[in-house]
Order: C-alpha cells, then structure tokens, then sequence
C-alpha cells in the first residue's frame, strides 16, 4: 500500500471515530448487551480468538459474519430452572473491514446489526422483538515479536466500542477491550491464544445491575490440509468472567468447532457451531456462525530470469602442413593428422585421450533455471512451473554430453531447520520426477538439498520468504557441478 493510500486508510479511520462519537446513541432503561461473541477482525484466521499474524502484503480485507444465538436472555426461577425465554433467537450480521498499514499493525472497523426475537415480558420493556443497530468497534493489532508465519508471535490489541447501538445491542457506555496474544503457526497448524481485561459503565436489566468489567480469555488451534492448504478444521473456546464476582452467573463461555475454505482468488467462507456453557446473560444454548472473507491477495513475486544456452563458437584449429611422404597428412583440416587422428573424417580437437584425439566435442552449455515458488509448505508444482518443466526437458535432451543435471531444491525460515532440510529435498524429487516423466532418463539426475541455507532473499518479509521457496535446475557441461 503506497504512502497516499495510508493516508487515506487514517483518514478514513479518523472520520468513523468522529462519527461514531456524534452519533452516540443516550442511555436506556435497559443498557443490557447480548452481543457478547464479538468476532475476529476481518482476514483473522479464527472465527473469535484474535491473532496477530499481521500480513503486510495483502494490505485490505473485509468480511461479513453472521452469528446466531439461541436463548441468550431467560428467566429463572430460585431453583435455576428457566421459566422463559425473553430472548429467543439473537442474530447479529457483522460487517467489517480491516487495513494493514504496515507489515505489523492493522486497525479494523466493525458494524453490527441484531435481528431479535422473543417474549415480551412485562417486566422489561422496551419488546424484545426488533432490529437494532450495534455497537461501532474499532481494533487495532500489532505484532511485536516474530514473523510472519512464523511459529511464534506475540503482539498486542485492543477493541473499543462506542454507544451508537440501541437496547438489547448496547451497554449505552464507551467498552475497551486491550488484550495481549500469542499466536504462530508450524507446519500445517496454526493457533492463536489472547487473554484481556474488558472495561465498561455497569449495564441495566430492570432493577439489577449488569456488570460489563471482566477478564475475557480466548483460545483457538486448527490443521490446514489440501493441495494448497486451502482447508482449515479446528476447535476454539471463547469466553469471559466478570471481575466482581465468580459464580456461574457470572461466567460465560462458548466452545465453537470451526472449517473454513480458503480460495486463491482471496475469498474464505467459514462456518461454525457449538455449545455455550454457564449462566451470564448473553450465554445462549447453542451458537453458530458464518462468514465470507475477502482479502487482497498478496502480489506474486516476479519470476526471477532464465539463462539459455548461447551457441559458442568453435575452437581455432591449427592446421599442420603436410610433408612430401604424406605422413602429416590431415584429411578433415582439424590440426591433427590422420596418422594419430582417431576421426579422421570429422574435425575435432586434439586430446589427451588417444580414443578421443581429432574427435568431435560438443558445444559447452552453462544452463541455470530458477523455478516458480512453493507454496508455504508445500511441495506441489502450480502451472508455471509446469510450463517451465516443459521447456527445460527440450533443453536437457537436447544436450546428451551433459552427464549430469543438478536439481536444487530450497526451503525459507520458517519452522525447524532440520524439517525444512526434509522439505527442500521433497521439492527437489517431485521435480526431479516431473522431468522423468517428460522424458529424461532419471539416472542423468543429481539432487542436493539446501534446506534454509541459501537465501535468496530476506526471510523477514512474506515476499522474500515466498522467493526462497524454490526450485534451481543446473545444467553445466562446461565446468564441474560443485
């Protein structure tokens, strides 16, 4: 994102604070906020934890999140029995936006809207029933420690929300959120971990004061698989306890089962489902959510250029004059004369090797080919590389006196060295394979594994990483393959 557009971005974020603040609806009577599963920022990897697995080069992303509670707000009797539902079904549609300004920070906009329904109880009043509009929430994340993708990331966040919603859907105050996490991801799994105080005026529920100031804790681990890992399937708990007190009635918490589906055109859609647990209102039955995400995708790296061979010219030749006898005689002009010439039909070079003196040599050819880049973890060939094998198994055949091809196989940072030696080497077989398939003899092949060790480019940013996935043919029949 250019300098301009972050200026835009802040302004923008500026103008919706302002408005959110003019716009700042007066208390209730009853200041009583069920919509206590705020969602992930939009392009977060689970659904309610938040991360801060920051990625710099998809600077936009937004999202539409759907969450449905089932009987967040009863009645109980002195025994704990419900006797009524006030609230019956609570929809909230969430529409978010996100922005990464910078390879670390991102700050985000969230607009809630309820669908509700349920009894209309003598005691409560305004009905239960309605559509109201939420509280704004601003986020900021910041990842302070680690990479990228890397197996651990610290950082910290905040949400705040400002009292633009209407009963049901508000506390009627300004809440803050700060919260610190810890997230990463090794290998095919990814999780997140974030813990906080929650800070806010004491709702109202008829009589009886809702208290809104608690510790909020969240949790989340799920494995991608696929081709292009492009599956995600996990478990993630959620929830929080108000400070005053600690009994049930005061504790709250869900526990969701999660998929999502991760596109290359940069869509996700999500779904997830499962119980909550304990008595703090808000707390339904059962919950489950959807989303659609859209986030830019990042900007392949350029296709780092191909060297081809380049016909060499030919060898001087000394041509020996032949004596009177005929003895030097030197029938095919290459210097050498057809007494020790071993093709004397053919103009050659002179050689050590009396089997080869006078014999023809082939042109040398130096050829290093760079390959499109791998996914993280991955070893699985996309349409340029394919294309590219295509043309390397025309060069390689059509140059028999090189004996030996060298495939490289190269893995970035991220994760154990050791296991990234082992990934390298994949990469290098399933290359290896696809030119077999092409045609070329596997016996002319050779692999070496570099694992991490030789970067191309630096490891600290998702574009360099990206660069040091790769694949390098090497086809030299002018100098020794080191």
């Amino acid at each position: 994102m250019g300098k301009a557009q972050r200026h835009v971005v802040v302004a923008a974020l500026v103008a919706a604070l302002v408005a959110a603040l003019v716009c700042t609806k007066p208390a209730f009577a009853q200041d009583v906020n069920l919509s206590i599963f705020p969602p992930t920022p939009a392009g977060d990897a689970f659904f309610s934890v938040p991360g801060v697995s920051v990625d710099g080069q998809r600077p936009f992303s937004t999202m539409l999140f759907a969450d449905y509670a089932l009987r967040p707000l009863v009645v109980r009797n002195e025994n704990g029995d419900v006797v009524s539902s006030v609230v019956g079904n609570h929809v909230v549609l969430h529409a978010s936006a996100a922005f990464s300004l910078w390879d670390r920070v991102k700050f985000g906009l969230d607009l809630p809207v309820v669908f509700q329904t349920g009894q209309d109880d003598a005691i409560l009043a305004p009905d239960p029933n309605g559509v109201f509009l939420g509280d704004l929430r601003l986020s900021l994340q910041i990842r302070l420690l680690g990479r990228f993708q890397s197996a651990a990331q610290l950082g910290v966040g905040a949400y705040l929300w400002t009292p633009t919603g209407a009963v049901y859907a508000s506390t009627g105050s300004v809440r803050g959120r700060p919260f610190v996490a810890f997230s990463g991801q090794a290998r095919r799994w990814i999780y997140s971990v974030s813990l906080g105080p929650e800070l806010g005026e004491s709702g109202h529920l008829g009589a009886a004061d809702i208290p809104t100031s608690k510790f909020t804790f969240g949790a989340g681990i799920a494995m991608r698989f696929g081709p292009q890992e492009q599956f995600q399937v996990g478990p993630e708990v959620s929830g929080s306890v108000a400070w005053e007190d600690s009994d049930a009635e005061s504790l709250s918490s869900n526990v969701l089962l999660g998929a999502k589906w991760n596109l290359p055109s940069g869509f996700t859609f999500g779904l997830a489902a499962g119980p909550g647990f304990f008595k703090a209102i808000g707390t339904p039955r059962f919950r489950a959510v959807a989303t659609i995400d859209y986030t830019i995708p990042a900007e392949p790296a350029p296709e780092r250029p191909k060297a081809f061979p380049v016909p060499q010219p030919e060898p001087a030749r000394q041509l020996a004059e032949p004596d009177r006898d005929g003895r030097d005689r030197d029938g095919d002009g290459d210097g050498v004369p057809d007494a020790v010439d071993a093709c004397p039909d053919e103009p050659g070079v002179d050689d050590h090797d009396p089997e080869k003196r006078g014999c023809p040599t082939a042109v040398p050819v130096s050829i290093r080919m760079t390959g499109p880049f791998f996914a993280w973890d991955s070893v699985a060939l996309d349409a340029r590389s394919q294309a590219l094998l295509d043309r390397t198994a025309v060069v390689i055949l059509a140059h028999p006196e090189v004996p030996v091809v060298l495939v490289e196989g190269h893995a970035d940072s991220t994760g154990p060295s050791e296991y990234n030696q082992g990934l390298s080497r994949r990469r290098a077989q399933v290359v290896v394979e696809a030119l077999v398939e092409r045609g070329v003899p596997a016996e002319r092949f050779d692999i070496l594994a570099f694992g991490e060790e030789r970067p191309v480019a630096s490891n600290l940013t998702d574009e360099g990483r990206q660069q040091n996935r790769r694949f390098v043919i090497v086809v030299n029949g002018d100098e020794p393959i080191n």
